[in-house]
């Protein structure tokens, strides 16, 4: 019995330690508005035009040559859209992200990912399937 007890503890605990509820995601896609898009190309386009050549080409040369701009905010439809994804908040507060191809100059994807926070500038963020470099909306 003494053997036992201490055995039961454990799977007791164990199994406690082990029931936690799923954390919500920080981040989101959605499809982007022709608004989101026009300003994501115009802002990755100037940011790109203002990179030194050689940071150009090192990400062109990269196994992720995407850069993430932030465009426009959340429209109220995108927003009630995702209001079950999301932690919840102000959907005002919340960050929308294109990523942006360095090799081809398009966008990489149609989608607008929606953060909590905007990420550190020069940082990566994994967005989706992509890995891009953060460069705001300078």
């Amino acid at each position: 019995m003494r053997a036992f007890l201490p055995v039961l503890c454990a799977v007791i605990l164990c199994g406690c330690a082990t029931v936690k509820q799923a954390p919500k995601p920080t981040s989101a896609a959605i499809p982007a508005t022709e608004s989101q898009t026009s300003i994501g190309t115009l802002r990755a386009q100037a940011i790109a035009s203002r990179m030194e050549e050689a940071k150009i080409a090192k990400l062109r040369k990269s196994g992720s040559p995407y850069l993430a701009v932030r465009t426009l905010n959340l429209t109220p439809e995108q927003a009630a859209q995702l209001k079950h994804l999301l932690p919840s908040g102000n959907p005002a507060e919340f960050v929308c992200v294109m990523v942006w191809n360095a090799v081809t100059d398009k966008e990489a994807s149609s989608d607008c990912y929606v953060l909590t926070q905007a990420p550190e500038v020069g940082k990566p963020v994994k967005l989706g399937d992509y890995t891009a470099e953060y460069v705001g909306s300078r």
